[in-house]
C-alpha cells in the first residue's frame, strides 16, 4: 500500500505545528519585551524622580504627611487632649523627646500612639543643630538617639520607626547609623527636591516644608512638597504657637487631607535616588550659624565642650561629675539657643552662658573669664567679626559688605597655556584671557548675582554677543560640610576639592550660554537652569542673575571656586557641560582665583595632571 500521501499529511501537520509553536514563543517574547520596558519606563520615574503622564494625579492623590515638633516646655496637654476628643479623626506625627514626656501624660501618650491615627517620632533632648553641635565628637548623634531610643521604647513598648532632628539638620554620616536602631525614616528641608527618596539601607529622607508663619490666613501654604512641618524649637516658629496651627489645618481642610510620616511615606513611593545636599528646614545652616552672636555663640560651646572631653580622657575622671558636665552641655547646645533673635533674649542668653559654666564647675575647672560678659559683647567672642580681610604674602583680597562679596586676585597673578594656542591680538596674554581679576557676588530677596571680571574677553566668533577661546566654571559651596556635595571638579577638568569644600552647584559659562547644574550622588551633575549672561566685552565682565529659588541660604557663608580653561570648538553642541582643551602643563584648567602660591601650582607642570582646590570664603586667608 502506498503511504505516502499519509506521510506527506503527517508531514505538514508537523510544520504546521512547529509553525505555531514558533509563533506562541514570538509573541510570548513579544509580550514579556513589552512588560519589561513598561517596568523599566516606571522604575525610571521613581529613579530619577520624575513624574510620568502614565500614572495620572500621582501627587495629586495622596495626602500630606504633617509633622508637629512641639516645644514641651510651653505644651498644653489639656489643650491637645481637648483638640484630639474634638478632631478625634485627625492624623499626624507628633514628634517628642522621650525624656520630657510628663509622668502623668505617659500612659495617655501610649494609648494615642494605638490608634493608628497617631504616630510618634523620636526627638533628642535639645534639639541640638548636629553637623554644628558634633565638632569633636563625631558620634554625638549617636550617642543621644541610642539613649534617647531605650527611654522610648521604655515608655511605648517598642522602638521608634522614626527621627527628627533639631531644624531638619543631618549628616548623610548620621543619617547612616539610624538604620541599625530601626529607624526607618528621618526628616530633612525642602528645596527642588520634594519627594521622599531612599539613603544607606533603604532609610527614607523625607522633605519637609517647614511653616515659618502663625498668620492662620495663609494657611496651609501653597507647596509642592509631600509634607509639612511645624516645628516650634528650631526658630521656625515661636513656642507654644504649633497648636493652633495643627488645629486650623486639621478643621480647615478635613480629616483626609493629611496623614502620618510613615502613611505618606507610603502613599508617595520614595524614589531612589535622592539630591546630594540635604537642606535643612531653614535651607541651610547659615541660619543658626551666621552672625556674629551666633558664631560666638558656638565658639564658647565648643570651647566647653573639649574640657570636658579632655576631663573625660584624664584617667581620673569621675562618672557622676561627667553626668552633671554632660547635662550642663545639653542645655547649652539646645538648637534654640543659636537662633539669632533669641540670643539678643536675656534671659535665654544668660542661661545659655549659666550652662556652659555649669559645665565647667561639674568638672572642677574655671570658667572663662569671657562667659560673665554678654554674647553681644564684641570683647566676649576674643575675634572680631570680619569686614576686610588685606591681600598678604600674595593672598586673594576679600571685601565683606552687607549685601555683597568681593573677591580680588593678587597682583601678579597669572595663568597657563592651551597646548594649541589661539590666535591671539597683539600685546595678549594668557593673563589677560584667563586669569580672573575679581568675584563679585551681590543677593537680594529675588535673585543672587554673579559678576566675573577679567582683563580681556575676545569677541565671539559665532555669536553677536559672546565671547571667544574662554570657558568658565564657578563651583559653589553652601555649608562648608563634608559628606555633603561633590568632590571631583566636571567631567575632563582633572581636579578635586577638600572635602570640607564639596560643592553643591556649579555654573558653567562659555561663548553667549551659562548653565546651572546640581551634583547628584553616584551620577553625573544635572542641569537645572539655563541663564543668559550679560557680556561687558569692553569691561571683560561676565553677570549671572540666578533667582532664589534655585540658590537658597546667605552667600556670605559659602564657598566658591572658580576656575578657567579654553573650550573645544568642534561639536561644542553635543557636550553638555561643554569639554576643554588640554594645557600645556597637563591640565585643562589654565587660570582661578587664589593665591600666588596655588596660581604657581596650577601652572607649574607636574607628573600628576590632577589640581586640588580650596574653596574661597569670607574671613578665609590663604596663611
Amino acid at each position: 500500500m502506498d503511504n505516502r500521501p499519509q506521510l506527506k499529511r503527517d508531514g505538514n501537520e508537523k510544520r504546521s505545528r512547529s509553525l505555531l509553536a514558533r509563533g506562541c514563543l514570538a509573541m510570548k517574547k513579544a509580550l514579556f519585551a513589552f512588560l519589561l520596558i513598561l517596568a523599566a519606563a516606571l522604575r525610571a520615574d521613581a529613579f530619577w524622580g520624575k513624574k510620568s503622564e502614565s500614572i495620572p494625579g500621582r501627587r495629586d492623590a495622596v495626602r500630606k504627611a504633617l509633622l508637629w515638633v512641639p516645644d514641651t516646655r510651653t505644651l498644653d496637654w489639656e489643650a491637645l487632649r481637648s483638640f484630639l476628643e474634638r478632631e478625634n479623626d485627625a492624623s499626624f506625627t507628633l514628634a517628642i523627646v522621650p525624656e520630657e514626656i510628663p509622668n502623668e501624660e505617659a500612659a495617655w501618650l501610649v494609648g494615642l500612639s494605638s490608634s493608628n491615627n497617631i504616630e510618634i517620632a523620636l526627638r533628642i533632648p535639645g534639639d541640638p543643630i548636629l553637623p554644628l553641635a558634633k565638632k569633636g565628637r563625631p558620634y554625638l548623634a549617636a550617642e543621644k538617639i541610642a539613649l534617647s531610643r531605650l527611654r522610648y521604647k521604655k515608655i511605648f513598648g517598642a522602638l521608634p520607626v522614626g527621627f527628627v532632628a533639631g531644624g531638619g539638620a543631618i549628616l548623610p554620616s548620621d543619617a547612616k547609623r539610624l538604620p541599625r536602631l530601626g529607624i526607618r525614616w528621618t526628616a530633612v528641608g525642602d528645596n527642588e527636591f520634594t519627594n521622599a527618596w531612599y539613603g544607606d539601607e533603604q532609610l527614607v529622607l523625607m522633605p519637609f516644608h517647614s511653616i515659618l508663619s502663625t498668620d492662620l490666613g495663609t494657611m496651609p501654604p501653597a507647596t509642592d512638597t509631600a509634607a509639612l512641618v511645624i516645628d516650634e524649637v528650631a526658630g521656625a516658629l515661636p513656642p507654644g504657637s504649633g497648636l493652633a496651627i495643627l488645629d486650623h489645618l486639621v478643621s480647615s481642610s478635613g480629616d483626609e487631607a493629611y496623614t502620618t510620616v510613615s502613611r505618606g511615606i507610603a502613599e508617595i513611593h520614595p524614589y531612589v535616588v535622592g539630591p546630594e545636599s540635604w537642606p535643612t528646614w531653614r535651607d541651610d545652616l547659615a541660619f543658626w550659624n551666621q552672625s556674629y552672636s551666633q558664631q560666638t555663640a558656638w565658639k564658647l560651646y565648643h570651647r566647653a565642650a573639649k574640657a570636658v572631653t579632655a576631663y573625660q580622657n584624664s584617667g581620673s575622671a569621675s562618672i557622676a561629675r561627667l553626668n552633671k558636665a554632660e547635662a550642663s552641655l545639653t542645655l547649652a547646645r539646645s538648637a534654640r539657643n543659636f537662633v539669632d533673635e533669641n540670643l539678643q533674649d536675656p534671659t535665654i542668653e544668660s542661661d545659655f552662658r549659666n550652662a556652659l559654666t555649669s559645665a565647667y564647675k561639674a568638672i572642677r575647672k574655671s570658667a572663662p573669664r569671657i562667659l560673665r560678659r554678654r554674647i553681644m559683647d564684641p570683647e566676649a567672642s576674643g575675634f572680631e567679626e570680619p569686614q576686610l580681610v588685606e591681600s598678604t604674602g600674595g593672598d586673594v583680597l576679600i571685601e565683606v559688605k552687607a549685601d555683597r562679596l568681593i573677591f580680588t586676585n593678587p597682583k601678579g597673578s597669572t595663568a597657563a597655556l592651551p597646548l594649541s594656542l589661539p590666535s591671539l591680538a597683539p600685546d595678549t596674554t594668557a593673563a589677560h584671557l584667563w586669569t580672573p581679576r575679581s568675584l563679585e557676588i551681590g543677593w537680594n530677596e529675588t535673585a543672587v548675582d554673579f559678576r566675573i571680571a577679567l582683563a580681556r574677553l575676545s569677541p565671539s566668533e559665532k555669536t553677536a554677543s559672546g565671547f571667544s577661546y574662554l570657558l568658565v566654571d564657578l563651583y559653589i559651596d553652601l555649608n562648608h560640610l563634608s559628606g555633603r556635595g561633590s568632590t571631583s571638579l566636571l567631567s575632563r577638568r582633572k581636579g578635586f576639592v577638600d572635602p570640607t569644600d564639596a560643592w553643591e552647584y556649579v555654573l558653567v559659562v562659555e561663548d553667549s550660554e551659562a548653565s546651572l547644574y546640581r551634583s547628584l550622588p553616584g551620577h553625573p551633575p544635572s542641569r537645572i537652569a539655563t541663564v543668559a549672561p550679560d557680556i561687558d566685552l569692553e569691561n571683560g565682565t561676565i553677570t549671572l542673575s540666578i533667582p532664589r529659588r534655585r540658590l537658597r541660604g546667605n552667600p556670605a557663608t559659602w564657598g566658591y571656586i572658580l576656575t578657567t580653561m579654553m573650550p573645544k570648538t568642534d561639536r561644542r553642541s553635543s557636550y553638555r557641560p561643554p569639554r576643554p582643551v588640554p594645557g600645556e602643563t597637563g591640565s585643562p584648567l589654565l587660570g582661578m582665583l587664589g593665591s600666588l602660591d596655588e596660581q604657581r601650582d596650577l601652572t607649574t607642570k607636574r607628573e600628576s595632571t590632577y589640581r586640588r582646590f580650596t574653596a574661597q570664603r569670607a574671613g578665609r586667608t590663604n596663611n
